[in-house]
């Protein structure tokens, strides 16, 4: 009576652990492809998966600002594509932000999501940064901000 079970470990061996998910967003984004709805992606799926992404990666603080810059984007954009945002846009919740909370308050938050963006780009949702500052509107949005956060 020898019903023994034989075990081959081999069997029990898993690959590794995607902790960061590339493998889920790859499918993810191939699938998306095949249905010919890449360009549809919309504001609150970036946040999901840039939190997602957070939160195996960044410390809990950095990720509740992500989560209230993402929510304070929204309030202002609404739902909106990801293709739809461009730089005006960005200037205008900046700004927008600037009169209802302090500047440091806004310039965590418009850090958090302009990181959001690059992380758009990264995994190829967006094919450049949109928050990104050209120079020639560089010294006028410092002129801009300078005038907003003295009439406060």
């Amino acid at each position: 009576m020898q019903n023994c079970l034989t075990l081959n470990l081999a069997t029990f061996r898993r690959s590794p652990i995607d902790t960061k998910g590339e493998q889920r967003r790859k499918l993810a984004r191939e699938h998306k492809i095949k249905l010919n709805e890449f360009s549809k992606i919309r504001i609150p799926d970036l946040e999901r998966e840039y939190l997602a992404y957070s939160r195996a990666n960044k410390a809990e603080n950095t990720c509740e600002i992500i989560q209230l810059a993402f929510w304070k984007f929204r309030e202002y954009a609404h739902d909106i594509p990801l293709e739809n945002v461009n730089y005006q846009m960005a200037e205008g919740f900046k700004a927008w932000l600037l009169q209802r909370v302090n500047g440091t308050t806004t310039n965590m938050n418009f850090r958090a999501l302009k990181a959001g963006f690059e992380y758009a780009v990264k995994i190829e949702w967006l094919e450049r940064t949109l928050f990104g500052v050209s120079s020639r509107y560089s010294y006028l949005n410092r002129i801009t901000l300078y005038i907003l956060m003295k009439t406060r």
